[in-house]
């Protein structure tokens, strides 16, 4: 269930996110791995963290902190980004969650409303591979094609477009979004030529126009 917004911004502020996350400080966190601000990590999406607490010695004592319940029993393939102990992750049908890495508390979900009835478009079930974070807000694919913008403190829906000129044809999007400089700047909802929906699948190769 949705919190009010301002008792989500309060127990946002509290937990230290960081609200402002860009190419800059996406290019910094490659030094550290401080973070996971993106997509595969960097911009080069090599997946390889530098944190090095927990090695081969003393992995064997890996044990669950939490759980946290996606609420969905359809195919899950998101992988998480996390920025200042906030981690953003979509499950099924392109739900978006903003949830406390430290304790598993939820901070907000976020549900597009895809028909679902129209999981047939897709080829591999209505799964979603996650999110970008950019200058405050956390952009969605979702699978009927649209792209959403949503506000990084409250999970509200900043505005959407639909990415999809026919939809007659069984056209999805299951894949996270990249941003790039100079990309959407949130203060409308003009597609420009720096997004990209995703990669690997149809209608997700070109920029949008």
């Amino acid at each position: 269930m949705r919190l009010q917004a301002q008792e989500i911004a309060k127990g946002v502020e509290g937990l230290g996110v960081r609200i402002r996350t860009n190419s800059a400080s996406i290019k910094a966190n490659t030094a550290t791995s401080k973070d996971w601000p993106t997509y595969g990590l960097d911009y080069a999406e090599t997946r390889f963290s530098k944190l090095n607490q927990i090695n081969t010695d003393n992995v064997k004592n890996l044990g669950l902190m939490w759980s946290y319940n996606l609420e969905s029993v359809r195919g899950v393939e998101a992988t998480p980004v996390v920025v200042d102990g906030i981690m953003y992750v979509t499950a099924s049908w392109s739900v978006v969650h903003a949830v406390d890495a430290r304790t598993g508390k939820r901070i907000w979900s976020f549900d597009p409303g895809v028909d679902r009835e129209k999981g047939y478009k897709g080829c591999c079930d209505v799964v979603n591979r996650g999110v970008a974070l950019y200058k405050g807000k956390v952009f969605v694919g979702a699978y009927d094609g649209r792209l959403v913008a949503l506000d990084a403190v409250t999970g509200n829906k900043v505005w959407e477009k639909d990415t999809i000129t026919d939809h007659s044809h069984s056209y999805t999007i299951t894949g996270a979004p990249r941003v790039f400089i100079p990309l959407l700047d949130g203060r409308d909802s003009s597609p420009c030529r720096n997004f990209l929906p995703g990669r690997g699948q149809l209608g997700q190769s070109t920029s949008l126009q």
